[in-house]
């Protein structure tokens, strides 16, 4: 874009873009890495569900930004894969722990 003489607004919006794309790909992969690691090899990652985030109040400004980033963060993931995030959700409801259920996958096989 430098060479062909186009600088300024149109180089400034495709970096936003690609920011932005960037963010959702990185909450994809990581997501999709800690699920199988959650269901598949039962070792449970760190996979977070929005209803996982305690909500207590944080004291500095860093800490509620951060906080909130991080909600965002995980609220995007679960927006981006809503059938795993029931899965998950269900594993928990019936009491199946990170470290049993392969097993219990394995034995129902």
């Amino acid at each position: 874009m430098i060479h062909a003489g186009f600088w300024g607004p149109g180089a400034f919006l495709l970096v936003a873009a690609a920011g932005l794309a960037h963010t959702f790909q990185s909450a994809a992969i990581d997501f999709v890495r800690n699920a199988f690691l959650y269901i598949g090899v039962g070792n449970g990652g760190e996979l977070d569900l929005p209803e996982d985030l305690d909500g207590s109040r944080r004291e500095t400004v860093l800490e509620r930004f951060g906080a909130r980033v991080y909600r965002d963060y995980v609220q995007r993931q679960s927006h981006l894969f809503p059938r795993s995030v029931k899965l998950i959700r269900l594993l928990r409801n019936h009491g199946i722990t990170t470290s049993s259920a392969p097993s219990t996958a394995r034995a129902r096989r």
